[in-house]
């Protein structure tokens, strides 16, 4: 088990936009498991590779309040942040996603991916969002099965709804 929590400073020096963990675009065949992230400021877990998953994996409590230029920036996971065209599949599967303001996940544009028995608790507005950019438009190939959403305390926004974007 690998436990990432970034904190707000590295020794004296204050950086806003570390996450937690990243998988890169030149990433291939990478798999994270029994993980937890948290305490990131940009997000807990980036995945731009091919053929990436994350499993089994605890992605909560970014920070809402640490100096980010967008207040209240507690993120979780964002599927394809370098919007490339994603030419393999990127799972997250069976991981938790806990107390996060946004991104549980995110997933952009040319993003093939599998989401699959996660449990997404307490997201403020919404669980899973499909985002596009104005740049190239790229289709999002996705399986979103078997995700349980369960309210808190900060869930906020139609509580009938807990997903986001446009079904093709």
């Amino acid at each position: 088990h690998i436990g990432v929590r970034v904190g707000d400073r590295i020794g004296d020096g204050y950086m806003p936009h570390r996450g937690c963990l990243y998988i890169t675009k030149w990433a291939r065949n990478v798999i994270v498991d029994h993980c937890s992230t948290g305490w990131g400021h940009q997000c807990s877990l980036s995945v731009t590779g091919q053929n990436c998953t994350a499993r089994h994996c605890i992605i909560s409590e970014g920070w809402y309040n640490a100096g980010h230029n967008e207040p209240g920036h507690s993120k979780g996971a964002f599927l394809n942040v370098s919007r490339v065209k994603m030419e393999q599949n990127a799972a997250i599967v069976g991981c938790l996603f806990a107390h996060n303001s946004g991104r549980n996940p995110d997933v952009m544009q040319g993003t093939r991916a599998v989401i699959a028995n996660n449990v997404m608790y307490n997201y403020a507005a919404v669980g899973i969002k499909m985002m596009h950019g104005s740049v190239a438009r790229k289709p999002c190939i996705l399986s979103i099965v078997g995700n349980a959403f369960i309210r808190g305390c900060d869930t906020g926004g139609d509580s009938l709804r807990s997903h986001r974007g446009k079904a093709a």
